[in-house]
């Protein structure tokens, strides 16, 4: 008899690194790959469908081995959401007040030009919002604003902000503020604007 059906081509062979494996060379593992493996699996299949067992599939790894690292999806997708972001818009270091707002707010700018870029500050939603993951993108936005904060704090430690100033609530207003364009009309930040905001942003947290 003849199959009716055609033959599939067989899968190609994917290597899989076991936990054994990361145990015996000291527990080394390619973090990124997983990471970028979570954020994958967490576009193509939401929140909802998304395991560790299907990220480590498509990472390529045993899932003993993210589970070992990471224990709960929700940990691993914070981590690779934080590092993704952490890689596109890095906290600088330039010496100078002035020069690391302009240069965080540069950073931050770039992703606003795109609609899809704009995405990455609802960071844990899909395009259309309807995932629900709001306390997991609340911890992610106090982590990152935090990470901002350290800005202000150098700028503290030179002696260049007036008594008083918070560094993490003056970088609460200052994201917020740069960001109304794009939470409320889904547009670009014009560079003029971040501009303006930085003089007067400035002006209000600098000793006379």
């Amino acid at each position: 008899l003849v199959s009716r059906h055609p033959k599939r081509a067989p899968r190609p062979s994917i290597s899989v690194v076991s936990f054994n494996d990361c145990m015996e060379t000291g527990g080394s593992i390619d973090q990124q790959a997983i990471f970028d493996a979570a954020l994958a699996e967490l576009r193509v299949r939401g929140f909802d469908d998304l395991t560790l067992e299907g990220v480590a599939a498509r990472a390529g790894v045993d899932p003993d081995v993210i589970t070992g690292r990471w224990g709960d999806r929700r940990v691993l997708l914070m981590d690779a959401q934080l590092s993704r972001a952490r890689e596109n818009v890095p906290t600088p270091d330039t010496g100078s007040l002035r020069g690391d707002l302009n240069a965080y707010l540069a950073r931050l700018a770039e992703h606003t030009a795109s609609r899809a870029g704009r995405q990455w500050f609802f960071r844990l939603l899909p395009a259309d919002r309807a995932l629900d993951l709001s306390e997991m993108r609340t911890d992610f936005w106090h982590i990152r604003l935090d990470e901002a904060a350290s800005i202000l704090r150098r700028a503290a430690e030179r002696g260049e902000l007036r008594d008083g100033i918070d560094p993490l609530e003056a970088t609460r207003m200052l994201v917020t503020a740069f960001l109304y364009d794009v939470i409320f009309t889904d547009s670009a930040v014009r560079a003029e604007y971040a501009e303006q905001l930085v003089d007067i942003f400035i002006r209000g947290i600098s000793k006379p």
